[in-house]
C-alpha cells in the first residue's frame, strides 16, 4: 500500500481537508515524524534516530556526533518543565542565523560548534557523546524528564542547557519577540543524536516526493534520484507507485503556498488509495480508506478534534 506522510502543527490545518477526512477509518498510536522516517528507511538507533546526522549531511567517524538543537518554548509546571513548542520550523532564515551566530559565541569551543543546515540548527560534538534523549514532541510523555538528557555524559549536557537557558533569557532575538506578542525560546534542546547511519534502505521501485528536508537528505545521501521536491509549482500527474512525505508544520505562521497545492490534490480525490498517517507532535494518526462510508447514508458533520478523538 502506497501511503502519504503528513506532518502538522495544529488540527486545525486539516480543516480544508475535513470532508475527505470524515470518509476515512482513524487510529492512532505514538511516534514522530522523525522517528517515523527513520523508521521507513530502516536507519536504526545510534544511540537516537540520528536525524541531525542525516541534515548535516556529513559522513563522521568514531566518537563525532551531530544533534538537533531545536529552539523551543518550555513552560514551569509546579514541580518539572513542560515542552509547549517547537520552533524550528517558524524562525526565518534570518533569526536562524543570529541564533546560531550567537550560540557559537558564547557557546562554542574546540569541541563543539552550532551549524545551520538544511533549515535546521545543528550542533556538532566530538565530546560527551555518551547519552540518549528523546525529540521535543515526546518529552511530555516520559516521566523522569528531570533527568534528560540521560546517560553516562548526561551531566554535561545538562550544564549546557541550563546555561543556555539563562543567556536565551534577556537575548535580543527574545526581546524582539516580546515586542511581537510571540512566545519567548527559552530552550534549546538536543535530540536526534547518534553518527552516521551506514545502513538506508530505499525502495528503488518507488518514486517518493516530499518537501522534507529530512527525506530529501536520505536520498541526498543515497545518491538515488526517485525523488521529487515538492513545492507550490509541482505538477504531478501520475500518483501510481509513490510514497508522499508532507512537512507542514509552521505552515499557519509561514503560510507556504505548497499547503495550499496539496490541498487541491488531496481534494481531487488522487490519493484515494493512498493510506494517510497524520503526525501531530508525537501522536501518529493512521487515516486508512473505510469501503464502508460509501454507503452510509447519513452522517454525522464532526468537526477536527471530533474525527480524530482529539482533546
Amino acid at each position: 500500500m502506497q501511503t502519504l506522510t503528513l506532518a502538522i502543527d495544529e488540527l486545525d490545518q486539516l480543516i480544508p481537508i475535513q470532508e475527505k477526512l470524515s470518509s476515512r477509518k482513524i487510529n492512532s498510536y505514538t511516534g514522530t515524524f522523525e522517528q517515523n522516517v527513520c523508521e521507513n528507511f530502516a536507519i536504526k538507533k545510534n544511540p537516537d534516530y540520528p536525524v541531525a546526522a542525516i541534515l548535516a549531511e556529513e559522513y563522521i567517524e568514531n566518537d563525532n556526533h551531530f544533534f538537533l538543537a531545536t529552539p523551543c518554548f518550555f513552560s514551569l509546571q509546579r514541580d518539572y518543565y513542560r515542552f509547549e513548542k517547537s520552533f524550528v520550523h517558524e524562525l526565518d532564515e534570518a533569526d536562524l542565523t543570529w541564533l546560531c551566530h550567537h550560540l557559537n559565541h558564547f557557546f562554542s569551543n574546540n569541541d563543539i560548534k552550532f551549524i545551520q543546515k538544511n533549515n535546521s540548527l545543528l550542533l556538532k560534538t566530538s565530546v560527551k557523546t555518551k547519552v540518549q534523549t528523546f525529540f521535543p514532541e515526546e518529552l511530555n510523555t516520559v516521566e523522569a524528564r528531570d533527568f534528560l538528557p540521560f546517560g553516562e555524559d548526561s551531566m554535561y549536557w545538562h550544564t549546557l542547557i541550563n546555561e543556555i537557558q539563562m543567556w536565551l533569557f534577556s537575548c535580543e532575538l527574545n526581546q524582539k519577540r516580546k515586542e511581537k506578542n510571540l512566545l519567548p525560546i527559552n530552550t534549546i534542546w538536543f535530540s536526534g543524536g547518534g553518527s552516521f547511519p551506514k545502513d538506508i534502505q530505499l525502495n528503488d521501485s518507488l518514486m517518493c516526493v516530499t518537501n522534507a528536508s529530512l527525506v530529501d537528505c536520505i536520498y541526498k545521501l543515497k545518491q538515488n534520484k526517485n525523488l521529487v521536491l515538492f513545492n507550490k509549482s509541482t505538477s504531478l500527474s501520475n500518483f501510481s507507485n509513490i510514497n508522499f512525505y508532507f512537512d507542514f508544520r509552521g505552515e499557519l505562521i509561514n503560510k507556504h503556498d505548497a499547503f495550499n497545492s496539496f490541498v487541491k490534490y488531496f481534494n481531487s480525490n488522487k490519493f484515494n488509495k493512498h493510506d494517510l498517517l497524520v503526525i501531530f507532535k508525537n501522536i501518529i494518526f493512521d487515516c486508512r480508506p473505510d469501503r464502508l462510508s460509501g454507503i452510509k447514508f447519513w452522517k454525522k458533520n464532526k468537526s477536527i478534534y471530533e474525527l480524530f478523538h482529539y482533546h
